[in-house]
């Protein structure tokens, strides 16, 4: 029996476009799912996004995200646009009666995020923010584990992200680096990830204390802000541009309605790393660690039962 076809529309054409696109092309030979996936139209702006989506397999090429949304030939619209446009794609594409798929952050600030929310439930539509680490193998076992209590009354958890890929300060101003585009740094960038895999795993954060720093003020004015690489800007000029965002974020929290403490680090100044994402949780009855790069494998320890 056939399948019921999903038209997407994506909105969004550099590293997280070709990311989505792969996965959406993909997602049917590894996964039983409902629908057959149609890559009906991407949304970009310079010809290099038009030359992604004939590359990466879409059906038809746009300007106009408003147009996008509206389309009746679309059924969900999946936004992997620079933070700053989260908002304004997603309340359109929710006003259109759209189910949406948003890339993390979901916004840049906190009354986005809300007006996100209040739009998407006005218009009882599917939606969800791309987190994507809750469902590597071993995370989705340690949440198997975390439900059937196996390590008891969770004590305190230690989360961090480390990157190094912005350390030399001769890198240039990519739009990553621009608070009215980004609206954070390292902790919206990559922070984000190990708060949701905490609230995932263990619970809610309810209170927070911390700080953030920015370690190199001024960057090159490249040609092209466009990327995450900073390749394309390799032509730079001997201006400088004025950082507005945290280079690395450390806060403490407490969880919601528990006696659990956790430590939260993110930070994208730490040489060598190049995507070191860990979490260790530390319970009553035993303690996982789960880092990233080697996403199938995490560690147990059994308090009942020591030597294992």
């Amino acid at each position: 029996m056939a399948k019921k076809k999903l038209n997407v529309a994506m909105v969004g054409a550099q590293f997280m476009g070709k990311t989505h696109s792969n996965a959406w092309r993909k997602v049917g030979m590894f996964f039983d799912i409902p629908v057959e996936p149609v890559m009906k139209v991407l949304c970009g702006k310079t010809p290099d996004d038009f030359a992604n989506a004939q590359r990466w397999g879409w059906e038809e090429i746009s300007e106009d995200y408003k147009e996008v949304v509206h389309r009746p030939d679309v059924d969900v619209v999946d936004i992997c646009t620079p933070n700053f446009l989260h908002a304004p794609v997603a309340i359109e594409a929710a006003k259109a009666g759209k189910h949406i798929i948003c890339e993390k952050p979901l916004a840049n600030t906190l009354s986005e995020a809300k007006a996100m929310l209040g739009a998407v439930q006005k218009a009882g539509v599917k939606h969800m923010c791309g987190f994507s680490y809750r469902y590597a193998p071993a995370v989705q076992t340690i949440k198997n584990m975390m439900a059937k209590g196996e390590l008891g009354a969770i004590f305190h958890v230690r989360a961090t992200y480390q990157q190094d890929w912005i350390a030399d300060p001769n890198f240039p101003m990519v739009w990553r680096l621009k608070k009215k585009h980004t609206g954070s740094g390292a902790l919206g960038d990559i922070g984000a990830h190990i708060v949701d895999l905490c609230q995932f795993l263990v619970g809610e954060v309810e209170e927070v204390s911390g700080t953030l720093q920015t370690f190199i003020k001024k960057r090159p004015i490249a040609d092209s802000d466009t990327g995450i690489s900073g390749k394309k800007g390799a032509k730079r000029s001997k201006k400088m541009g004025i950082v507005d965002v945290d280079d690395a974020a450390i806060f403490v929290a407490r969880l919601k309605g528990a006696n659990t403490l956790a430590t939260f680090e993110a930070t994208r100044f730490a040489p060598g790393r190049r995507n070191y994402n860990r979490i260790e949780i530390y319970g009553s009855k035993g303690s996982v660690i789960w880092n990233q790069e080697e996403m199938n494998v995490f560690q147990y320890y059994n308090c009942a039962d020591p030597e294992t």
